[in-house]
């Protein structure tokens, strides 16, 4: 008899509840394989222990084919199921075949690959890929809480662990824990078996740095082309990491604190590889939303090196981290340095590292809209110098599981098209050479601090975004203020290629722009000393070009509505640019007062 059937055979609700939680875990994650004469006994224990828990429900999605999962069988029986409504009572009603499976999946969220090819409808299959998104928050929350209790221990940045072990905090945990728990399953929630990814998406002509298998398709164009189900990967991790901690923290709160079995050992329900990515993604989850929300709700304090990268990371180089990382799941990476054979070299590491950040950017690329190469380029640059400055790296680090900061840099300047062949010199091109070149960026200069400084009341506040427009803010007070250690740090950054990256913004204000702003009703006296690096005018015009350009209001003089919504996009961007290169450019000359 193992931990389960013991748990199972003392018969109460909360025991019956974690181990259907583990038995569903085990069924549904690739690495746990259950046999159907286990199974069956475990079923028969707890059927008989807990009527109300939709037994019958979850009976019909734990069937087994133990080589591929259920079969046709398991609609069968959920059809069934769902007509067995109609005879309950004059209060329940008959429910579709899709609501059955709805109501099989908030329940213990078995992966949509196996029953959303058996769903016709294109409503259906649209319906159950928004329940693959919604619902993820309450699957298995005891059985996660449990295993959080062991995986948070290992976090060496922590540094109070006994914090952790509190009820209260576990809601926080939890959320941390969803994003490494969506990069695995949503790719199989969404109809694409981590082991499968690289034979559905093909060779590519454009991706010679990997592996054909390990490649992307590549249209005439030579934009890469991602499955609509692995753009939806990052979707799903950008509107979790947006959900608001409050609100999660009260649902889950909710249900676990009454679930919770003080007498289960957490150790005997966790898999040894369940947290093998956990402290990377807590670490960036917790400083995403450090950002968003500096209040109460952390589990514990940042140290210094996580305060400091919280500072300078921003949104688009969130999404990067959570690619790169979702990219080591998607090509099968172990992120341990443990092998069959012993311990990998720091080169096979890094190799491993640099295939990770090729794929990510490239789902990046794909998922950006509608300046799609510049922004997720920019938000790989800012990501990987951000975490270089918070490891004291300097941009020349050796011999770590990383590769040096730089050569990444470069070897994702080449995955974008942004540098011609003769300056793809291994580790030697100029950062401010790069970016340079690239076109249309949408430039965010690194977040310095997080207390949001009253905006210059020339600028229109709700015509820019907070993104934007409290780094400019930001950046112009602390230069005009003085401060020491405002200078000093800024003078790091210049170091590390920071200011040259924001300077090299003013790539993006060139002909078809000056064009589209002329369209867009800024006066050519504007655009003029906008676009001069030399010019003692370009903040003001840049203000003024804010409230005299037509398109950011949507009204041209007469009345009418103009602009498509790329268009305000765009034009927002550029004037973001155009403010933090100036701005820059005035850190830059260290024309400070």
């Amino acid at each position: 008899m193992d931990h389960l059937e013991f748990v199972a055979r003392r018969g109460k609700k909360s025991d019956i509840f974690i181990c259907y939680s583990e038995l569903a875990r085990r069924v549904a994650l690739p690495w746990h394989r259950v046999s159907r004469r286990k199974f069956d006994s475990l079923l028969n224990i707890t059927s008989k222990a807990c009527i109300d828990l939709e037994l019958p429900l979850i009976t019909a999605l734990l069937i087994l084919d133990d080589n591929s999962g259920p079969g046709e069988d398991f609609y069968q029986i959920a059809t069934t199921l769902g007509r067995k409504d109609q005879s309950q009572g004059p209060d329940r009603f008959w429910v579709s075949e899709l609501d059955c499976v709805h109501r099989i999946w908030r329940r213990v969220g078995y992966p949509v690959a196996y029953t959303s090819k058996y769903i016709t409808t294109d409503a259906a299959k649209h319906y159950w890929q928004l329940l693959a998104a919604d619902f993820r928050l309450e699957v298995n929350r005891v059985e996660e809480a449990l295993r959080l209790r062991d995986a948070s221990a290992r976090l060496e940045e922590a540094e109070s662990v006994s914090s952790l072990m509190n009820l209260h905090e576990f809601p926080m945990l939890i959320v941390a824990y969803h994003a490494f728990v969506e990069i695995e399953d949503s790719l199989e929630q969404l109809g694409i078996a981590a082991d499968r990814m690289v034979n559905l998406i093909g060779g590519s002509t454009r991706n010679a740095d990997l592996t054909p298998e390990h490649s992307f398709q590549a249209d005439n164009s030579g934009l890469i082309i991602v499955p609509d189900s692995a753009l939806q990967l990052i979707t799903v991790l950008s509107s979790f990491a947006a959900k608001s901690i409050d609100s999660i923290n009260t649902a889950i709160l909710g249900h676990f604190e009454t679930q919770m079995a003080d007498e289960v050992d957490p150790q005997k329900l966790i898999h040894e590889d369940d947290a093998y990515s956990l402290a990377a993604l807590l670490r960036y989850d917790l400083l995403h939303r450090r950002m968003d929300d500096p209040g109460p709700g952390l589990g514990f304090k940042l140290d210094e090196r996580q305060e400091e990268t919280a500072s300078l990371i921003n949104f688009y180089a969130n999404k990067f981290v959570f690619a790169h990382e979702a990219s080591h799941h998607i090509l099968e990476h172990r992120l341990n340095n443990n092998t069959a054979e012993g311990t990998r070299s720091p080169e096979e590491e890094q190799r491993l590292e640099s295939e990770a950040d090729q794929l990510a950017l490239d789902i990046m690329l794909a998922n950006e809209a509608p300046t799609t190469q510049p922004v997720a380029l920019w938000g790989a640059l800012v990501a990987i110098l951000a975490v270089d400055i918070g490891e004291r790296g300097l941009l020349i680090r050796q011999g770590s599981t990383h590769p040096n900061p730089q050569t990444r840099i470069v070897d994702l300047m080449r995955r974008a098209a942004h540098l011609p062949s003769e300056l793809l010199l291994a580790g030697s091109v100029q950062l401010s050479q790069a970016v340079d070149l690239a076109t249309n960026f949408t430039a965010h200069f690194p977040h310095v601090g997080w207390d949001r400084i009253d905006a210059d009341p020339e600028i229109r506040t709700d015509l820019l975004d907070w993104d934007h427009l409290e780094a400019v803010a930001q950046i112009d007070q602390m230069q005009s203020l003085g401060d020491p250690e405002h200078l000093q740090f800024f003078e790091r950054l210049r170091d590390l290629g920071y200011v040259d990256l924001t300077e090299g913004v003013k790539a993006a204000l060139n002909g078809q722009v000056r064009r589209a702003l002329e369209e867009w009703g800024v006066s050519r006296w504007n655009v003029k000393h906008i676009l001069d690096p030399n010019s003692a005018l370009a903040y003001s015009s840049l203000h003024a070009a804010i409230v005299e350009c037509s398109a950011l209001t949507g009204m041209n003089d007469a009345g009418k509505m103009t602009g498509t919504p790329e268009d305000l996009y765009t034009l927002k961007s550029i004037c973001a640019s155009a403010a933090t290169t100036v701005l820059a450019r005035k850190i830059g000359s260290k024309n400070v007062s």
